[in-house]
């Protein structure tokens, strides 16, 4: 069972301290025991904070803001600066948050909460200065890996809850592309086109009306915006095309009309979103996701592929976030702008019933891919016929057997190069099992087969399985390879076998995933579309 905790900081500043009440219970459960403590005074964190902002500021210039020509350009000094700022910004927030009069809550959470649980954290405050902090490097959240931090505001108005078409087929996404000088809109437009079971109506540089137009005339389920935005007076702004903005007050009507109507999302993929965040929240919308500073235009774009690759693919919304956050970290973008990866955060009350993507397809599928992926779908022991087809991927120099009536479809979503899926069969199957090649560039040149072996089981230990691993030697298309097998942290229902090899420079990954009482019975079938790959 998911469990929620709310922080609700109820009163006082950065002199005083301030009081904390926490929550601990069940999703769902109408009450929750509370516990009393504080925050001390700080007057050190919210300098550490500025002292941070200012240095990434200054690296930041490339973001989705307009550029100032007093801006500074990077220097090794300005990254370094930078860097140490945030190392000292994060032990700074983890001293005040495991203080003497914090503790008591802490302990609380470690004693009511097993860390394989999935648990929504909110931080219940309207002080912009508590909302701008990187709450999730807190320590507790080392520990719980399924935990996510989850801003969230004490005003909310329950009494006129939003329509929810839970039982509809695809989401309906009103997708604004404002002004976008200097920056580049046309990857989030990508993603959006090719996302699954929506459908998505774009305004390009609109005009006012138009807006206003689909949020009176029409019903919406997300609502997303690209382009250059800014807060001033915690007041968002959007600049929706190259000569017009406006405020999120200015759009109040529509806006209310349509979260009645349905509105569930807001995603806003563009800079210092907070005050964007606190109208709508005053709104009562259910969910907004926003970018706490200004944002660098490849962390905009890589958190959203990341974020709707998985939300699109039934990841629960607060850990897609999560998900995507940490692959962000693991890019290396924290190396280049610390704090970069800190933006992204889910606004949300702990009232609502998160939204999920519909009809949630593959689940538990390994997200190791970069260059290119291929997902082999499997449904039932008739489908493993004999190979009837070679399928050749000239750019990947790949080739394989697989059955003839496997369908070709891909998603770039995803990165996907082919993705081969069999019907369902009958409507007891309930998970498709699933055979993936992946191809990724070594981490650095000459890395070996055993270097990186010890990097992926790393990587899989920490991200991925509760299960104690290691990598044994087998072999690929003629090839020394290694392998693991692992049961999925996130669904222990889920089975995971993967392979992989070392050539030209290049991985090559085959994972099986399948339920565990199936797994067996695929195996010899998995072990034959195996044995025909060729890498040439």
């Amino acid at each position: 069972m998911s469990k929620i905790v709310v922080f609700k900081i109820t009163e006082g500043d950065w002199q005083q301290g301030f009081s904390v009440i926490m929550e601990i219970g069940e999703e769902g459960q109408s009450s929750r025991p509370d516990f009393a403590g504080k925050l001390p005074s700080s007057s050190d964190l919210p300098q550490y904070y500025q002292k941070w902002q200012s240095s990434y500021f200054s690296l930041s210039r490339y973001g989705r803001v307009s550029a100032s020509p007093n801006q500074v350009t990077n220097s090794s000094s300005i990254l370094n600066n930078c860097q140490k700022a945030a190392q000292e910004l994060e032990i700074s927030l983890n001293s005040w948050l495991n203080s003497e009069t914090f503790r008591p809550l802490k302990e609380q959470l470690l004693a009511k909460l097993h860390r394989s649980e999935s648990v929504r954290v909110f931080i219940q405050t309207s002080d912009l200065q508590l909302r701008c902090l990187p709450w999730h490097l807190w320590d507790f959240f080392k520990t719980y890996k399924q935990a996510e931090v989850i801003l969230s505001t004490p005003i909310f108005d329950p009494e006129n809850p939003p329509i929810v078409n839970s039982g509809q087929k695809q989401l309906r996404i009103l997708a604004i592309l404002g002004d976008s000088q200097g920056i580049n809109i046309d990857a989030d437009r990508k993603f959006l086109e090719n996302l699954p079971k929506a459908k998505v109506h774009f305004l390009v540089q609109p005009e006012r009306r138009e807006i206003t137009d689909q949020l009176w005339d029409q019903s919406w389920d997300i609502l997303f915006f690209a382009g250059h935005s800014c807060t001033k007076q915690e007041k968002g702004k959007i600049f929706i095309n190259s000569k017009d903005s406006l405020t999120l007050g200015d759009l109040k009507h529509g806006l209310s009309l349509a979260i009645k109507n349905g509105l569930q999302l807001a995603i806003f993929n563009s800079c210092q979103g907070l005050g964007i965040a606190k109208e709508l929240e005053e709104l009562s919308i259910p969910q907004v996701i926003v970018m706490r500073e200004p944002v660098p235009d490849v962390v905009a774009q890589n958190f959203l592929k990341h974020f709707l690759g998985r939300f699109s693919q039934g990841e629960p919304l607060h850990l897609a976030i999560k998900k995507a956050r940490e692959r962000l970290q693991d890019e290396g973008l924290d190396q280049e702008i610390p704090g970069a990866t800190w933006l992204p955060i889910l606004c949300q009350h702990p009232t609502v019933t998160p939204l999920l993507w519909p009809k949630k397809p593959l689940k538990g599928l390994v997200y190791l891919g970069i260059a290119g992926v291929f997902l082999l779908g499997i449904m039932g022991v008739g489908v493993w016929q004999q190979f009837h087809q070679v399928l050749w991927f000239s750019e990947q120099g790949i080739e394989l057997k697989y059955p003839k009536n496997w369908q070709v479809t891909k998603d770039p979503i995803l990165g996907e190069v082919a993705r081969f899926v069999v019907p369902v069969q009958g409507s007891s199957d309930g998970f498709q099992e699933s055979l993936r090649i992946t191809i990724e560039p070594l981490p650095t040149p000459m890395f070996s087969l055993e270097d990186y072996s010890n990097q992926a089981v790393q990587r899989i230990s920490q991200l991925l399985t509760n299960d104690p691993i290691s990598a044994i030697k087998t072999e690929l298309s003629g090839l020394e390879a290694a392998e693991v097998v692992y049961h999925n942290k996130e669904d222990l229902r889920l089975k995971t076998k993967q392979i992989w090899t070392v050539k030209d420079n290049q991985v090559y990954i085959i994972t099986y995933t399948a339920e565990t009482q199936e797994f067996n019975r695929f195996e010899g079938q998995v072990k034959k579309t195996m044995r025909s790959l060729k890498i040439n």
